[in-house]
């Protein structure tokens, strides 16, 4: 575990408050209590029938005596919308009985109909205080204009004990944020017989357990998005995070009074859980490693818990023997064994729920059987801390940044804990066993064995800390054409060669559908990045394609369509010494034919550029792309013959640019510059006058004008690809006077 530190306190506490404030603005929300308190503070109540005002030396108070007849006290001309109440508190001081009281209202909405709603008030000392909760109710709304409190008669059947209720005043708890608050306190806080819930309303407060469960979830989660890029630090702040929820736990549980205190039953479970986590503990779990006074020791503790867990609670000490056998021969037993006594403790369960069933038949000490679900929601109901404690476990193990590598689980650990909590559900399902401890908290203890073990579980993710946050995110192994059967490798070539022609074809969307079932079968596989890396050129996305050729350049030596897509991937990005390096490897196209001759030129070497073409077996149509190269090293006659081979007749416009270029460089003369800007201006499309008048003005040092032109040349003819050698000794002439410049 890391060692905490003031950063970590402090991001702990401040996720633990705003995950309190937001669940308290939530209950707010859900209870409507925005409001600012614009009701009148308390009822007036004046008797009706059997309702008897009386003085007394401390307070006024009205007395329902309810033995001749039910007791009736109204408060009229009131206008209460009834948004604005969220329950009213009955102060009573006299009656220390059961009673059945009724509260009716009339609304202006509905002023010909009476509501009203049964309430119940549990046996209590008086003087004492009964909030009645009234939001919820589904008649409770509209704006209110009269109430009444009725309290009912002894009769037949009735539930009520006594027929006399002495009550000073009926307040109004206004539906405002400090009015949420104390229907909160009341709820969770009070004394469960001062709190008296109408028949037939919905509960809007949330319980207790619920409600802390989603503070402690929620805590973890903004302490993991604080840190999510530190997790040295998250694991400290979570580490303190820990912390600080088991003392909220604790202190609220035992505020709400649900803890049972410390029974003989509770000892017991927490002596056997003490008992299970030295047995599964580091001390023993590498008993191995360590002297035999060591595993002595280890072994007389755990055999000192155990026994005091048998003497103050059986039950709980019988659950905890199976899981305890497994923690102690866990360091001398295989995994898969460990794992499949964890598989084994699915038997207890689906015996029991197929005798419940009646498909198997019960053994007479176990039958009859009942459903669990009951006695679990009551264990929650007396320890509200649990259910926060287990969640906040598991969310702590998920949210913790451990290197991926780390094991999740230990085995021996959560076989143990699918073993405690089998059977202490089977326990619950019995009524000849759960009703035995029923006073005693030892339904709470049943679960204390399985806290204790699935901590153990979590204990070898919580040992590790990642050094970077990418430690935490597993690489999933993905497949290869090694991983593939020769079946599924044909279909993998199928799908490469739809990509491919798809492709060639213009139609990149077929072409991305053949490339997702090729990712689907090997993501890994040298076909799949060579058809990412197609599709990636074929949508000019460089990025992509940089990732699939790196993929590609890794492993067995490249094919000749690997060479040709990683040649045109290294032409677009300009790494010439890349693109003369593949072209040994490169089909001899006729774009490989240019890419790589322009790499040579680019890089100063004409004459190897030349040999590129002449070595292709497409050199008759890159005749015009060895006259453009002749025409940089200025070889006239060279040009000459080459410009013969192209086969252009001389006394079309494409020729004259021809003729005008070869004439700059033979004579010098002017007269071929004019006709050069002839050309440009009458045949403003062709690429070739636009070639002559950009090498026209270079002659006149022109530089700006020549290089517009000659690269609106290049876009219009691309076979005129050569002139991106004077292009660059344009751009780097520039360079350097921009350098040299004071």
């Amino acid at each position: 575990m890391p060692a905490l530190s003031p950063r970590a306190l402090l991001r702990a506490s401040l996720a633990l408050l705003v995950a309190t404030a937001t669940a308290l603005l939530l209950q707010v929300t859900l209870l409507g209590a925005w409001g600012v308190g614009a009701a009148p503070d308390r009822l007036d109540l004046q008797p009706v029938a059997n309702v008897e005002r009386v003085k007394s030396t401390s307070a006024d108070f009205l007395r329902f005596d309810a033995s001749t007849g039910p007791a009736i006290a109204q408060h009229r001309s009131a206008t209460v919308p009834a948004t604005d109440v969220l329950a009213l508190v009955l102060n009573v001081t006299e009656g220390d009985g059961a009673q059945q009281l009724a509260l009716g209202w009339r609304t202006g909405e509905d002023s010909r109909r009476t509501a009203s709603a049964s309430v119940f008030i549990e046996r209590g000392s008086a003087p004492r205080t009964v909030l009645v909760p009234l939001v919820g109710h589904a008649r409770w709304r509209g704006s209110v204009l009269q109430m009444a409190l009725a309290s009912e008669g002894r009769r037949a059947g009735s539930i009520s004990e006594g027929g006399v209720l002495g009550i000073s005043s009926v307040e109004l708890v206004h539906a405002t944020p400090l009015g949420a608050l104390r229907l909160l306190r009341a709820t969770w806080f009070g004394d469960a017989r001062d709190l008296a819930v109408t028949q037939g309303a919905a509960v809007r407060v949330l319980a207790l357990p619920l409600w802390l469960t989603f503070v402690s979830v929620f805590a973890m989660a903004l302490v993991a998005f604080m840190e999510r890029r530190q997790p040295a630090q998250r694991a400290s702040a979570l580490t303190a995070l820990a912390g600080l929820l088991a003392i909220l736990l604790a202190a609220t549980t035992v505020a709400a009074r649900l803890w049972p205190g410390f029974t003989p039953a509770l000892l017991g479970a927490s002596a056997a859980a003490l008992a299970l986590l030295l047995a599964g503990g580091p001390w023993w779990a590498q008993s191995r490693q360590h002297t035999l006074v060591v595993s002595a020791a280890t072994l007389g503790g755990v055999a000192l818990f155990a026994c005091v867990a048998v003497w103050l609670a059986p039950l709980v000490a019988a659950i905890a023997s199976v899981p305890l056998m497994i923690l102690l021969a866990a360091p001398w037993l295989p995994r898969r064994v460990t794992t499949a006594a964890g598989l084994l403790a699915l038997a207890p369960a689906f015996a029991v729920a197929a005798a419940a069933q009646q498909i198997l038949p019960a053994p007479v000490p176990v039958a009859p059987l009942r459903d669990p679900t009951q006695p679990l929601l009551a264990i929650v109901q007396r320890a509200a801390g649990l259910p926060a404690l287990a969640l906040g476990l598991l969310g702590l193990h998920r949210l913790w940044p451990a290197p991926a590598t780390t094991p999740r689980w230990a085995g021996a650990a959560a076989a143990a804990t699918a073993w405690a909590a089998s059977a202490a559900i089977c326990v619950l399902a019995m009524p000849r066993l759960s009703r035995l401890p029923d006073a005693t908290g030892a339904p709470i203890g049943l679960l204390l064995p399985a806290l204790a073990t699935l901590l153990l579980a979590m204990l070898p993710r919580l040992r590790e800390v990642a050094a970077r946050s990418e430690d935490t995110v597993p690489v999933t192994p993905q497949r290869s054409e090694a991983d593939l059967s020769p079946d599924a490798l044909a279909l993998l070539d199928g799908h490469g060669e739809r990509v491919r022609h798809n492709l060639e074809a213009g139609h990149i969307g077929a072409a991305q559908t053949a490339l997702t079932q090729m990712e689907r079968m090997a993501p890994a596989a040298r076909r799949t990045a060579l058809a990412r890396l197609r599709v990636a050129l074929a949508q000019d996305d460089l990025g992509a394609a940089d990732a699939a050729g790196a993929a590609m350049r890794e492993g067995t030596p490249l094919g000749s369509g690997e060479a040709d897509a990683l040649l045109e991937l290294a032409h677009r990005r300009g790494e010439h010494n890349r693109v003369i390096e593949l072209a040994p490897l490169a089909s001899a196209g006729l774009g490989n034919a240019r890419a790589v001759a322009l790499a040579h030129a680019l890089s100063g070497d004409i004459d190897a550029a030349l040999a590129t073409l002449d070595a292709s077996p497409h050199v008759a149509e890159l005749a015009r792309d060895i006259v453009e190269l002749h025409l940089l090293r200025d070889d006239v006659t060279a040009a000459q013959l080459a410009l013969d081979r192209t086969g252009i007749a001389l006394d079309n416009p494409v020729g004259e640019a021809y003729i005008a270029r070869l004439g700059m460089r033979a004579t010098g003369s002017s007269h071929y510059a004019d006709a050069a800007s002839g050309l440009a201006t009458w045949h403003p499309q062709l690429g070739v006058a636009h070639a002559a008048l950009g090498e026209s003005m270079l002659r006149q040092l022109n530089s700006s004008g020549a290089r517009a032109r000659l690269v609106l040349a290049m876009r219009l003819d691309p076979v005129l690809w050569p002139l991106q050698v004077r292009v660059q000794a344009i751009d780097t002439d520039a360079n350097a006077t921009h350098a040299s410049t004071p």
